[in-house]
């Protein structure tokens, strides 16, 4: 089924400010490396990934997600809506954007690494 027939699969990624062409993808997911994403309900932001290989509960439908990384927004916001949007750094995908969480002031966000985006695990 097409849902957008319009639609034209595109390396070109909306960033704060203009865009940027994503020009291959970065299998190496390492801490403190400073990554964007992009949503369709915030907009941009952009902060340090801080965990890998983790496994994320989600209670409201008990499904686990496991392989996901966590990163720490430093500029920014991310909400509802925005799952779906590209991770990226340096013109490569690094993942695609799946949750957000907020806990004292701090923005938590998830992506699941693009390694693990044709290979992953759901849990009941």
């Amino acid at each position: 089924m097409l849902l957008y027939s319009n639609y034209t699969p595109s390396n070109i990624v909306l960033k704060s400010g203009g865009t940027s062409t994503l020009t291959g993808v970065e299998y190496s997911q390492l801490p403190q490396t400073t990554v964007y994403k992009y949503g369709a309900t915030k907009g941009a932001a952009s902060g340090k990934i801080v965990s890998t290989d983790l496994s994320v509960y989600y209670e409201s439908s008990g499904i686990t997600v496991k392989g996901l990384t966590s990163v720490e927004i430093t500029s920014g916001e991310s909400a509802g809506g925005d799952s779906g949007g590209p991770v990226y750094a340096s013109n490569k995908l690094y993942g695609i954007h799946v949750a957000s969480s907020k806990k004292d002031g701090v923005i938590t966000t998830y992506y699941t690494p693009i390694a693990a985006a044709t290979n992953f695990s759901i849990y009941r």
